[in-house]
């Protein structure tokens, strides 16, 4: 893969998290960088090197204040332990598999085309369809609300 300025991935978390998720991205080949300050997040966003961020709901809004780019919450990929195992009240599991799939859609989206997610749907075949017409017009009776 070769990559171009753009392509970086920065990762916007605490020094041991950012180090963690950042050196498991660039053994699967991703070009990352660490910022874990916000003087360091400004001056690696403004560089214009990267194309997606990964970090906390806490820091999404800084990141998107300083440049609009794709940003990755990776608390969406921590779960609760679904065999309850742990002998820890509220201890939960990363999903790296899905982390590395939506990592993988953001940043090569072509790829993501030609392997697309399979998620079961138990709506049946037919009913599918319905909900795309009734969300158009939905979107359309708000558009067509004046604004107060």
């Amino acid at each position: 893969m070769e990559y171009t300025s753009g392509q970086h991935i920065l990762v916007f978390l605490p020094q041991a998290a950012a180090a963690l998720i950042a050196a498991r991205l660039s053994e699967i080949g991703y070009l990352t960088s660490v910022a874990c300050s916000v003087p360091e997040l400004h001056k690696a966003l403004i560089s214009g090197d990267h194309r997606l961020v990964v970090t906390t709901r806490p820091d999404i809004d800084t990141v998107r204040d300083i440049k609009a780019l794709p940003v990755l919450n990776l608390e969406i990929f921590f779960h609760p332990d679904p065999h309850g195992t742990s002998v820890e009240v509220g201890t939960k599991q990363f999903d790296a598999r899905a982390f590395l799939s939506r990592v993988r859609m953001l940043t090569d989206p072509a790829r993501a085309k030609d392997k697309p997610l399979i998620a079961k749907n138990s709506t049946p075949a037919e009913g599918r369809g319905r909900w795309l017409p009734r969300l158009f017009g939905i979107v359309q009776l708000n558009a067509a609300k004046p604004s107060s």
